[in-house]
C-alpha cells in the first residue's frame, strides 16, 4: 500500500517508500477529499486477520455505506488462515473418519 502511494498507484517502482511522517500526511489528504464527498474513511486492521480494514461511512447518517475488504471476506480468510494451521483439518472442508 505505501508503493502504491508513493509511487501515485502508477504501478511503477517508488524510488523510496514513504516514511511514517509521509503516510500520515497523505492519509489526511485523502481524509480532506473525502469530507469533502459528505464521506469518512476509517482505517482499521482487523484483530482475527491482521488485515487493513477501510470502511467508507457517510458523513451525515453514520451509515457505513462500504467496507474493503467485505466482511465475508475475512471471514473466509480466518477460516483458511485456521484450517491451514490444525492438521486434522483439510484445507477447505473439515475431515472426519
Amino acid at each position: 500500500m505505501r508503493q502504491a502511494l508513493a509511487s501515485g498507484g502508477s504501478g511503477s517502482p517508488p524510488e523510496q517508500e514513504l516514511s511514517t511522517e509521509g503516510l500520515d500526511v497523505v492519509v489526511s489528504q485523502l481524509e480532506t477529499l473525502t469530507q469533502n464527498l459528505q464521506r469518512n474513511l476509517h482505517f482499521n486492521v482487523d484483530d482475527a486477520t491482521g488485515r487493513v480494514v477501510v470502511t467508507v461511512v457517510d458523513s451525515e447518517s453514520d451509515e457505513v455505506i462500504r467496507q474493503i475488504p467485505p466482511e465475508e471476506l475475512l471471514a473466509l480468510s480466518q477460516h483458511l488462515a485456521e484450517s491451514l494451521e490444525q492438521e486434522s483439518r483439510g484445507f477447505l472442508l473439515q475431515t472426519k473418519a
